[in-house]
């Protein structure tokens, strides 16, 4: 009997200890695109946050708000060619302008984000979770600032998500990711998988519906008024 009630305690201890350790580690907060007009949710695959321009964006946080310096990173697909810096304005709620430069000449083919950044990122970003990786990516950072994101769901109505804008639009299928840590760079909380931001081409034709409609009307009115003139 006593050897059963020693071995419970031991198992209850090996327990506590577990718990204890659990508790003990830090939990990591993903980031979670937003924007403030035209973003939406891509079922995918892969899955991601849609976001027609790249005007009024910015990362949110969850489980809760989050204090740390934000990195911003722009996976440039390979097809668009090399891309060249990016200048980021911050365009509301505290946002700073920045300039977001190449990486590294060499892009992005496999693997993970954070292992070809060279940090330590948590979650992990494989290059399938993105968009339009089967070429890779060229990778275009920058040091966005020291900012506290809120929590995610947080009305941007509420002014404390900055937002940024890139003036000159990005590449096509870019996505936009960011990085934001709270240790001086030992560790980095990523961007959740479905949360990028992508930039998706243009729907070719999209815009032909309200052009056949204008040529119609200018149509119509062109025999309006030779019928005016006929009849005078």
């Amino acid at each position: 009997m006593k050897r059963v009630l020693l071995a419970g305690v031991a198992l209850g201890a090996i327990w506590l200890s577990g718990q204890l350790a659990a508790n003990a580690t830090t939990i990591d907060d993903p980031l979670h695109g937003t924007c403030l007009v035209g973003c939406t949710a891509n079922a995918g695959p892969p899955p991601n946050i849609s976001m027609a321009n790249p005007t009024n964006f910015g990362f949110q946080a969850a489980p809760a708000a989050v204090s740390g310096a934000l990195y911003m990173d722009f996976l440039v697909p390979v097809a668009d060619g090399v891309p060249g810096s990016i200048s980021v304005t911050g365009s509301m709620f505290g946002a700073q302008s920045f300039t977001a430069n190449l990486v590294s000449p060499t892009p992005w083919t496999s693997g993970f984000l954070d292992t070809y950044l060279n940090i330590n990122g948590s979650p992990s970003n494989p290059i399938d979770a993105f968009a339009n990786s089967s070429g890779g990516f060229y990778v275009v950072q920058g040091l966005a600032g020291t900012y506290t994101l809120p929590q995610q769901g947080t009305a941007l109505s509420d002014g404390t998500t900055p937002l940024w804008t890139v003036s000159g639009g990005l590449p096509n299928n870019t996505s936009v990711v960011g990085f934001l840590t709270t240790d001086g760079g030992a560790s980095f909380i990523a961007t959740a998988n479905s949360s990028a931001l992508h930039v998706p081409e243009p729907i070719v034709g999209a815009g032909l519906p309200g052009m056949v409609t204008a040529l119609l009307g200018l149509v119509g009115l062109s025999r309006f008024r030779k019928r005016r003139q006929l009849a005078g």
